[in-house]
């Protein structure tokens, strides 16, 4: 990554370690094994961007705008999402390791989680309205004051959900879990064992 505007371009196995990227945009590249570490992000664009196993650890992205922008495989540990300005429909995370990453307050409506891990990652007054999180592992996820409706969490494992915080309709998850809602709803399902 580097200071400027780029359209279209492809960076290849490049290293950012404790480094400062201020207004730089990125439009149509695509990011390839690129290990970015312990930096800060700040005001930069990145639209119709996809990062292909890249390695992103501890990485702040305050005030960025993220239009369309694809995560394939490789790490997202510990990534600060909380500071995006513009989190644009149409985001896609799939087979990325996430654990620890903050998604505190973001729209991220219809945002496609798929075969990702986000253990411990938090989620709290995130509107998750139509968003999928098919194969992923969320244990230890903080879900909390979150809107779920029309949420997917089929095949999603470590599922736990807040239900007095947070807005359910159409929510899919699987029979543990909504059997954990009802009793934390003080709902009783003699019928299923659950008292």
């Amino acid at each position: 990554m580097e200071p400027g505007e780029h359209v279209d371009r492809v960076f290849e196995d490049m290293v950012l370690t404790g480094v400062t990227l201020r207004g730089a945009s990125y439009e149509g590249c695509t990011f390839r094994r690129c290990r970015v570490e312990e930096c800060r992000l700040s005001d930069c664009r990145f639209a119709d961007c996809t990062f292909e196993h890249c390695e992103l650890v501890s990485v702040r992205l305050p005030d960025c705008s993220l239009v369309d922008v694809v995560f394939r495989g490789g790490r997202a540990m510990g990534v600060d999402f909380s500071g995006v300005r513009d989190l644009v429909l149409g985001m896609t995370f799939e087979e990325v390791a996430m654990d620890y990453s903050n998604f505190t307050g973001l729209p991220l409506k219809k945002t496609v989680f798929r075969e990702c891990r986000l253990r411990e990652a938090t989620f709290s007054q995130c509107d998750l309205s139509g968003a999928s999180f098919a194969g992923c592992d969320l244990t230890g996820a903080v879900i909390r004051h979150a809107k779920l409706v029309q949420t997917d969490f089929e095949g999603a494992t470590g599922v736990s959900l807040d239900g007095g915080t947070c807005t359910l309709k159409f929510t899919r998850v699987d029979a543990d879990t909504a059997l954990y809602l009802l009793k934390d709803m003080g709902v009783l399902c003699a019928d299923l064992g659950v008292r």
